[in-house]
């Protein structure tokens, strides 16, 4: 009926029925991009010498499309903030020694969009319900709290610091509050399998790349090669490689190439870094006692041969280490924990321990350990949420693999997740900051301090995804073999 009505009317009349009746709103999405585009490049011929503010309205245009794109692909944006960690360790210079990182702005932007759609529209209200949403929140109050209250009561000698370091307080606060948020994105914006997938496959393919790279001394200053990336690559590829009875061999065979590149930096070239092996030792004992507690002692026995074999350069090599951050470490300790007895409530407030150090001790001396790191900045609230939080996650793990499938790729991921959460635990004692720290690795280092928290996150969407899988094998159990699942399911 529709085409013999076209068939009567002209040129013009087709026209109007696809550009305005059928694609109204299409046809003004297009009109309004090139016509911003048409001006925008008009008015940078037009600027002559000075075209880079000429062309400040297209970006602008571009960045709102952006907006608008991330706002109705949640999914997408929430996984970019991973590529973006990986693929660009660049940002935007302040005018100090540290940048504000491409990774850094990703977390604001779609956080900021998250926390929009969940106060402004009511189908996106949706909170995964995890033990460790309540922590996560109190803990992001409690850096707000703990930044008002350190300005208030601040030691008079020190108040003058406090002021001239404004700046990095308030980029700290940020950042504080980001490494959360990345849990609570993971946790309720990554739902499919094919996100969860991705994030997998998509470290592990970049990861591959860039231990190639570093063998030759060749990575690009963009790839992010810094903190536990080892770890967590390792950890992830070797979970598949001992649980996923799926892969194919010449997955297998990608796999151990990069457990074997990364093994060698870590546990060859970097040797003498207690938390460049000892994380990485802890996550395979954890893999290899789920797979198989007899292989576990046999791998034990192994390496206490190896080691009473090699006796002298051990103990050398622990010497070492402890010559050259053991003593450092304990009285930085001692002094942050002294200086934690007048701030025990919200702390001294975030990077608020570098100014009064120096100013009482003349010098700055980094903990070295993100425990004591929130007790002193964060106080007794902090330092308690940041512990329930991590512990939340752990039993969350744990519950994970008691319910996963025993075989595929799921099997391997919420064994590597309990494996993940423990070292995370283990390298926050060490030294290696899941948060950034302003006087140390600067706020930049949120491009891989943000890592652990989007496994946190992964955590939770791997638990749900299970979950939901199981249950629809309840409705249909001819979708699955029988037994894939374990019978109990409750949480």
């Amino acid at each position: 009926m529709i085409a013999t009505i076209l068939g009567r009317v002209g040129f013009a009349g087709r026209l109007r029925y696809f550009l305005w009746i059928r694609h109204r709103f299409r046809f003004i999405q297009f009109s309004l991009v090139a016509l911003t585009l048409a001006l925008t490049l008009a008015g940078a011929l037009l600027m002559g010498s000075n075209i880079l503010f000429g062309l400040l309205p297209m970006l602008g245009f571009v960045g709102l499309f952006a907006v608008i794109a991330l706002y109705y692909r949640m999914e997408y944006a929430t996984l970019m903030i991973l590529l973006v960690s990986l693929l660009l360790q660049e940002g935007v210079s302040t005018g100090t020694a540290t940048k504000i990182t491409f990774t850094f702005i990703t977390l604001v932007l779609v956080s900021g969009i998250w926390i929009f759609r969940l106060a402004f529209v009511k189908s996106a209200r949706q909170i995964r319900p995890s033990p460790a949403n309540i922590p996560a929140v109190i803990f992001i109050i409690t850096v707000i709290i703990s930044l008002i209250w350190s300005s208030l009561f601040v030691d008079y000698a020190v108040s003058y610091r406090y002021a001239e370091n404004i700046k990095p307080r308030l980029m700290s606060t940020v950042a504080f509050i980001l490494s959360p948020m990345a849990y609570l994105l993971y946790a309720n914006l990554v739902r499919s399998d094919r996100g969860i997938r991705f994030f997998v496959i998509s470290y592990l393919l970049i990861s591959g790349v860039i231990v190639f790279m570093r063998l030759f001394d060749a990575v690009p200053p963009l790839l992010n090669a810094d903190g536990q990336i080892p770890v967590w690559t390792v950890t992830l590829a070797v979970g598949q490689l001992l649980f996923n009875r799926n892969l194919k061999p010449w997955m297998q065979v990608g796999l151990l190439f990069i457990v074997a590149l990364w093994s060698y930096i870590q546990f060859g070239l970097g040797i003498t870094w207690l938390s460049g092996w000892l994380p990485l030792a802890l996550s395979l004992g954890v893999l290899i006692f789920f797979r198989s507690w007899k292989v576990f002692l046999f791998a034990v026995m192994m390496v206490g041969v190896v080691l009473l074999l090699n006796a002298a350069s051990v103990s050398e090599t622990l010497n070492a280490e402890n010559d050259e951050s053991g003593h450092t470490r304990t009285d930085a300790w001692r002094v942050v924990l002294e200086l934690t007895d007048d701030h025990i409530l919200f702390g001294v407030g975030p990077t608020g321990y570098a100014p009064y150090l120096w100013t009482y001790v003349g010098d700055f001396m980094a903990t070295h350990n993100n425990y004591l790191d929130m007790l002193s900045q964060l106080g007794i609230v902090g330092f308690l949420m940041f512990v329930w939080f991590w512990l939340s996650i752990l039993w969350l793990a744990w519950r994970t693999f008691l319910i996963a499938p025993r075989t595929g790729f799921y099997y391997g991921l919420s064994a590597t997740l309990v494996a993940t959460t423990l070292v995370t635990l283990l390298v926050a004692a060490l030294g290696d900051w899941i948060i950034p720290f302003a006087y140390t690795q600067g706020i930049g280092g949120i491009d891989y301090t943000i890592w652990p928290w989007m496994l946190a996150g992964l955590t939770v969407s791997v638990h749900y995804h299970i979950r939901n899988q199981a249950e629809r094998q309840k409705e249909s159990p001819q979708l699955m073999p029988a037994g894939t699942f374990p019978a109990s399911l409750n949480v």
